[in-house]
């Protein structure tokens, strides 16, 4: 599928599947943006939400602002923690998502937690480090770093 002009006339799901089936090939189809901002549109449910994420992911990666916006919304302001956390598994490796990441790592929810922390791992040139944790956290690391250092363990 090198474009995708006929997308409206299939069905939401098969719009869905399509969209998934694409990988990381639909920030390159050409079409591709704007059948994802037609489907998104279609039906904010939870399936919906929760399927179109990745490839939000991958066109938000590729500088899409409705597709960073939809992430955002996800990330941000669902109740659901499992939206929550695949919006933070789709923010891995989008720079303007890193200020929304650093707040997930507040979030009441572990999962969404984990999954924000291994999305800011996955950056290479962070714009600014990971939040500190506390003077006993890092004290502790820091601690047993230093002892298996010296042990030669």
């Amino acid at each position: 599928v090198k474009q995708l002009d006929t997308v409206d006339k299939l069905s939401l799901v098969a719009r869905i599947d399509l969209l998934r089936a694409l990988g990381d090939t639909i920030a390159t189809t050409a079409g591709a943006a704007k059948a994802f901002e037609a489907t998104a549109a279609a039906d904010s449910s939870f399936r919906t939400t929760y399927l179109l994420l990745p490839p939000a992911g991958v066109l938000a990666r590729a500088g899409n602002a409705y597709a960073i916006a939809y992430v955002q919304k996800a990330l941000r302001d669902d109740k659901s923690h499992h939206l929550r956390a695949q919006g933070a598994r789709a923010a891995s490796g989008v720079i303007q998502l890193a200020t929304e990441l650093d707040g997930a790592l507040s979030d009441t929810s572990p999962r969404v937690r984990q999954a924000a922390l291994e999305a800011l791992a996955s950056y290479r040139g962070r714009a600014k480090p990971l939040p500190r944790r506390g003077f006993w956290f890092s004290w502790y690391y820091m601690f047993r770093f230093g002892f298996f250092c010296c042990v030669g363990l």
